[in-house]
């Protein structure tokens, strides 16, 4: 059994959720609710409902290896020495907030109580460009890393944008090793 996303127009944009055994069955379960005039623009598979932790723990390795803005000392940073500064500043608010200012925009923050919180990339396209083209676009991300080790699913902010965030221990987080990305 598979989760598959379908995206449809109706008034507005959104995003439907469907156990199915394959696409068609998904677009017929979909179709006999959908209103008159309403249409399916896309089909994604959605990660398998059981997805495995070296999936999670590869999407985290991704996540942390990607090339970032610049640190204070105008020194070039991947994203994982962004959450390395931030996790030596969460004793210290201010300094916190500043630097989960800059994170806000890709959907990133890191909490006091030593999380790593990721926003979903339906809600926050930045952090779903991280993972373009890869098998965590979409709700792949959010479905893999929800399976990991003392995760947490919360509704937050990230630079104004409200989005599911799923939060992980950064102990979890730094114990897999980031790997080079290819883009």
């Amino acid at each position: 059994m598979k989760i598959f996303s379908l995206h449809t127009i109706e008034q507005r944009h959104r995003t439907h959720r469907i156990a199915a055994r394959d696409a068609a069955a998904a677009e017929r379960a979909l179709k006999s609710r959908l209103p008159r005039g309403a249409r399916i623009i896309e089909r994604a598979v959605a990660v398998d409902i059981d997805a495995d932790a070296s999936s999670a723990e590869a999407a985290i390795s991704h996540l942390l290896s990607t090339d970032f803005l610049q640190l204070d000392a105008g020194i070039d940073a991947k994203i994982e020495d962004w959450v390395l500064h931030a996790r030596s500043q969460r004793h210290l608010p201010a300094a916190l907030a500043r630097i989960n200012a800059g994170l806000g925009p890709v959907g990133l923050r890191v909490s006091a109580d030593d999380r790593l919180w990721i926003g979903s990339a339906a809600s926050v396209p930045a952090i779903g460009l991280i993972f373009e083209g890869t098998e965590w676009a979409g709700t792949g991300l959010t479905s893999a890393l929800r399976h990991m080790t003392g995760a947490e699913l919360s509704n937050m902010t990230f630079a104004g944008k409200r989005a599911r965030a799923v939060g992980l221990p950064l102990s979890v987080v730094f114990a897999i090793q980031p790997q080079e990305v290819t883009q």
